[in-house]
């Protein structure tokens, strides 16, 4: 292959494809040569951007057209299929959050990869938001002293929001899936060691809207570190007054109130959902995903409202922040500095399987009571987490002693 240019597929375009796909764009490394999908409306978006094809299933796409990579942006139950077949010819794979709906579909795509010397990268980008390359920066810097306890509070009206049942239904999402991949991802990167048992319990409180709509997880990792995570998706109280203060109040529950303003049918909430994706282009806006507390021996940290980060120690409080590229971008860097440069990814798919059991984790210990030992966790990789995110300034926004 032409290691200057890369050429990528796009595998299901849509809200989620569109967040990398302008990245993908931007990096000026992939010519984007094809896609799949089965909605018109996803069909007619790549055909105007990209001028086609656009195909209705993996088979013909790998039959029809020589590329390099795919990005796959497909619901989670067809993650294994899809992977196995791209792998099988030769493709190297970026596949979204979570790399599948099973342990075992996860270990035999990441297999497949090792088998063809093929990269398997996973799409967690949140562990590369800005505010967490920044706290990453510190606990690499030692400045801080060790890492002692991450903790991930995550408060949204997710699950009111038009939601196709693919990302509902617990087989295949609710928030455990859907968004414990995204929480587990930061804490991983953060605490640095990998976790060892997690005990949990799961939420559904609405006899309206049936299903996972929040979960609560405590987890155990070497070195003595701690870690929570916990997400509420029923649209109360939302985590960014934890940064950016009250929000206007008339939009406390305002999307279930909106669903409840419709003839709520799967058919038509995920219509809904798509002419949401439609009209926003699926892309979030700036912003602090969720809240996150890092307690160090010699200070804490936590995100401010414009992406960089508050830290607090015996000199007093200050805020600070790094340049660079975060989110998406990272991903999009390392999946071309895999395929091109032959680089070892960090989210590669161990990290992926590591996430994803600690998801499923929740629900066993939920059903059990008990704490869950976790075997699929390895080691967070130091020399390729500073390989993608390298060594960068911290650069002071404001701040003084006893500030």
């Amino acid at each position: 292959m032409n290691t200057e240019r890369v050429r990528i597929a796009i595998i299901g375009n849509g809200d989620a494809a569109s967040m990398v796909l302008g990245d993908v764009v931007k990096s000026n490394h992939f010519d984007v040569v094809a896609a799949v999908d089965t909605d018109p409306r996803a069909q007619a978006r790549f055909i105007d951007r990209f001028g086609g094809p656009v195909f209705l299933g993996v088979e013909e796409l790998l039959d029809r057209v020589e590329i390099d990579g795919v990005y796959i942006a497909t619901p989670t139950k067809l993650h294994e299929s899809q992977t196995l077949a791209c792998l099988n010819a030769g493709v190297h794979v970026l596949v979204e959050k979570p790399i599948s709906t099973s342990l075992e579909a996860a270990e035999s795509m990441i297999a497949l990869a090792k088998a063809r010397d093929l990269t398997l990268m996973v799409c967690h980008k949140r562990s590369v938001d800005r505010p967490i390359i920044a706290m990453w920066q510190v606990i690499e810097s030692g400045s801080l002293g060790k890492v002692r306890a991450v903790h991930r509070w995550h408060f949204t009206d997710w699950f009111y929001r038009p939601r196709g049942l693919d990302e509902r239904a617990p087989e295949t999402g609710g928030v455990v899936l859907r968004q414990g991949a995204h929480e587990y991802d930061i804490i991983r990167l953060l605490a640095g060691t990998p976790a060892r048992a997690l005990r949990g319990m799961t939420g559904d409180y609405d006899p309206k809207r049936p299903g996972e709509g929040a979960y609560y997880s405590w987890i155990d990792h070497d070195d003595g570190i701690v870690a929570t995570s916990i997400y509420g998706g029923y649209g109360h109280f939302h985590s960014d007054e934890f940064t950016k203060g009250l929000g206007a109040g008339e939009r406390v529950g305002l999307a279930r109130r909106t669903l409840d303003d419709i003839a709520n049918t799967p058919e038509l909430e995920a219509e809904l959902k798509r002419a949401e994706s439609d009209s926003t282009g699926g892309a979030p806006g700036p912003g602090v995903y969720g809240f996150t507390l890092v307690n160090c021996e010699g200070g804490d940290m936590r995100p401010s409202p414009t992406g960089s980060i508050y830290i607090y120690d015996d000199s007093g409080r200050r805020e600070v922040a790094v340049d660079g590229i975060a989110g998406t971008e990272v991903i999009v860097e390392e999946f071309y500095r895999a395929i091109a440069l032959g680089s070892s990814p960090l989210h590669d798919g161990e990290w992926g399987l590591a996430c994803l059991e600690e998801c499923l984790a929740i629900r066993e210990s939920a059903a059990s009571h008990g704490l869950v030992a976790l075997s699929r966790q390895g080691n967070v990789s130091e020399s390729a987490a500073r390989d993608i995110l390298g060594v960068r300034a911290l650069n002071t926004v404001s701040g003084a002693a006893g500030s």
